[in-house]
C-alpha cells in the first residue's frame, strides 16, 4: 500500500518542486533564462515540468486507459502549441519593461525624437 501511495504522490511532488522553482525565477527574483538560454536554470525547469507530466500520467495507465489517453492527448497538445509558439517567436517573457514600453511608444508614434 505504501508503494502504491508513493507512486501516486511522486508526480504532484515533482510538480510542486517545479512550481517552487517557477515562483523563484519568475517572481521572487526574476531571472531571464529562456532567451538567451541559461541552461543551469532552463534544464532543471524543463526536467521538473515534463517529469511531473510524465509522473502524473503514468499511474493513469494502470487505473484507466481512457483517462491515460486524455492525459497523453493533452500533453501532446501542450507540446504542439509550445512548438508552434516557439516557431512564431511568441510566448517569450518580456522582463525588460523599458524595451516593451519603447516598442509600444514607437508603435503608437508618440514621444521620442520625432516631437522635438
Amino acid at each position: 500500500m505504501l508503494e502504491r501511495g508513493w507512486l501516486q504522490l511522486i508526480g504532484p511532488a515533482v510538480y510542486l518542486a517545479f512550481i517552487a522553482l517557477m515562483i523563484v525565477v519568475d517572481y521572487v527574483s526574476p531571472i531571464e533564462f529562456r532567451s538567451p538560454a541559461r541552461y543551469g536554470i532552463l534544464v532543471p525547469y524543463l526536467v521538473l515540468f515534463f517529469g511531473a507530466l510524465l509522473l502524473m500520467g503514468l499511474p493513469m495507465f494502470r487505473l484507466d486507459r481512457g483517462f491515460w489517453l486524455v492525459t497523453v492527448a493533452s500533453s501532446v497538445l501542450l507540446l504542439g502549441s509550445a512548438g508552434v509558439a516557439m516557431v512564431k517567436g511568441e510566448g517569450r517573457a518580456a522582463t525588460d519593461s523599458r524595451r516593451v514600453e519603447h516598442g509600444v511608444i514607437e508603435h503608437l508614434g508618440i514621444g521620442g525624437a520625432d516631437e522635438a
